[in-house]
């Protein structure tokens, strides 16, 4: 991904106890409520702002990008809030670490 695309965190469908969250499209779910998707992030004036759902080690994830902070840090929030009270593993990404690749059509 590009700079300006590039993943903030990783919220992981893995619990802290290592079961799996329920339900398996928790993570559609969560993006579709929140309706996360802002214009004029980092990349400019044109340039969307979107979570996306991904596939990171075997199980559904969703990602953030870092762009979302600025855009709009109640959305930030809002899905960090979400992760934590439901025990989900929440990654920060270094800068150097290879992102996910979201899921595109048909996978």
């Amino acid at each position: 991904m590009k700079k300006d695309g590039s993943i903030g965190y990783v919220i992981k469908g893995t619990m802290a106890c290592g079961g799996k969250f329920r339900p398996s499209d928790w993570a559609e779910r969560l993006a579709g409520s929140a309706n996360i998707c802002i214009e004029g992030g980092e990349g400019g004036p044109n340039k969307e702002v979107c979570v996306s759902v991904g596939c990171v080690d075997g199980v559904a994830a969703l990602l953030v990008p870092k762009g979302l902070e600025e855009a709009n840090p109640q959305a930030l929030e809002f899905v960090l809030s979400f992760a934590r009270s439901n025990n989900l593993r929440i990654e920060q990404m270094p800068e150097a670490k290879e992102q996910p690749k979201a899921k595109g059509p048909g996978m």
